[in-house]
């Protein structure tokens, strides 16, 4: 009897240590996960702000190309501005209404928001969605609120 709770104690203290390790190699890929990330999204804007399109339609999905063109992101864009002004920042959210950003490994993505300020001083907000592809992080979704 002994040996038999001996061997369950054995096996109790193995699963933990494997569920431990899984743990934290997640905690670990998500970290990098979130810079590359945010890498991204930051870029993404960059783009946006300087008004080229083409730039930001790099760093959408394939599956995004196919339906978002240099003309919609413009419209985006144009949106924003006849609102806002021209776009100035675009800061991770820090505000209660808004998550800033989640990230998720299984499936592997990273949600962001942002608020996007212009030259009026006035916000409005952007969403993407960046998930890995072809080892490269790519925006998959993208919502801009003026």
């Amino acid at each position: 009897m002994a040996r038999h709770n001996l061997s369950l104690l054995a096996a109790f203290v193995s699963i933990c240590f494997i569920f431990s390790g899984a743990v934290l190699y997640a905690v670990r890929q998500a970290k990098g996960d979130s810079v590359a990330a945010h890498q991204v999204g930051a870029s993404f804007y960059t783009y946006l702000h300087r008004h080229d399109y083409e730039g930001a339609r790099s760093l959408l999905t394939r599956e995004r190309q196919l339906v978002i063109s240099k003309a919609t992101l413009a419209q985006y864009v144009n949106k924003f501005e006849k609102k806002h002004g021209s776009l100035v920042k675009w800061e991770v959210a820090q505000v209660p209404t808004m998550y800033g950003s989640r990230i998720s490994i299984f499936p592997r993505y990273v949600e962001e928001s942002r608020l996007m300020t212009g030259t009026n001083g006035t916000s409005g907000a952007g969403m993407l969605q960046i998930q890995p592809e072809d080892g490269q992080w790519k925006v998959a979704r993208i919502s801009i609120v003026p």
